[in-house]
């Protein structure tokens, strides 16, 4: 059990500054939520597939964080500017590789499988069960803190960990004027 953690202490250590714990196993209506007759090529075809997760273990716990990727720039270029850094898979693999380490050192026996845009798993769902954000109109997952300029990062683990974001309720979505500025943009 990983259920006394100070997870919050470690992602602050980590310079992992937003994180959540998603539910699972996945709620009732990701099923209709993840269904997709196309989705990407990086993930399976097949709902019933996307919803293990991993076939490495069951996991009982799914650690969410967000990585921010926004970088100045001024003048013309064509490129997306999560292009103009080091490839996010390899930052984001490195941060919760480390988020791992800590971890184990509290349950050894724990087992973790790292997700990050190549997994069978929705990362802007569970960005959302986890309570990071929220859907834009154009089915963008939205950071209130870093708007769509954000990468997802998820640890599925078969160590339970309490099933709530470290801030209580991060925001109240359909009524807060911050949100519907996202909008109605």
């Amino acid at each position: 059990m990983m259920k006394d953690i100070n997870l919050q202490e470690f992602c602050k250590e980590l310079h992992i500054y937003e994180f959540g714990i998603a539910p699972w196993p996945l709620p009732e209506n990701a099923k209709t939520i993840l269904y997709e007759t196309n989705p990407c090529p990086f993930t399976a075809a097949d709902v019933e597939e996307r919803l293990l997760g991993t076939t490495e273990f069951t996991p009982k716990s799914a650690i969410v964080c967000l990585f921010p990727y926004y970088v100045e720039h001024n003048g013309p270029s064509n490129l997306s500017r999560y292009t103009w850094g080091t490839d996010y898979h390899l930052v984001i693999n490195e941060y919760l590789e480390k988020l791992i380490e800590k971890l184990q050192k509290m349950n050894t026996s724990a087992q973790f499988s790292i997700h990050c845009d190549t997994s069978p798993l929705a990362d802007r769902y569970m960005a959302y069960l986890a309570g990071l954000g929220f859907y834009g109109k154009n089915n963008c997952f939205i950071s209130p803190k870093w708007g769509s300029y954000v990468m997802i990062g998820t640890i599925l683990t078969y160590g339970e960990i309490n099933n709530k974001p470290y801030f209580e309720t991060l925001y109240t979505l359909t009524n807060s004027a911050h949100v519907n500025s996202y909008l109605d943009e």
